[in-house]
């Protein structure tokens, strides 16, 4: 864990092991955008992905992906002219 964490990068992992347990415990201590058990990376349109460190920064694919390629703006309507405002 000490050396893939020293790592400069942080895009992908892969953690194989039986004891799955153990698979959590390093899948949350591991430093990555993604990390997988017992099988390779593969990237899914339902799931994030992006990499820390040197790796870049945000997210892809899924909801959060997109909402790395949005701009949110609050438009307030109001149905009458406001002659008084007074804040208490």
């Amino acid at each position: 864990m000490r050396v893939a964490n020293g790592s400069k990068f942080g895009l992908g992992a892969f953690i194989w092991t039986q004891d799955l347990e153990k698979a959590e415990r390093f899948s949350d201590a591991m430093e990555s955008g993604m990390v997988t058990v017992n099988s390779a990376v593969v990237s899914n349109p339902r799931v994030p992905f992006g990499g820390i460190k040197n790796s870049g920064f945000g997210r892809e694919l899924s909801r959060y992906g997109m909402l790395e390629f949005v701009n949110i703006k609050s438009v307030r309507f109001y149905d009458q002219l406001i002659y008084e405002h007074r804040v208490e």
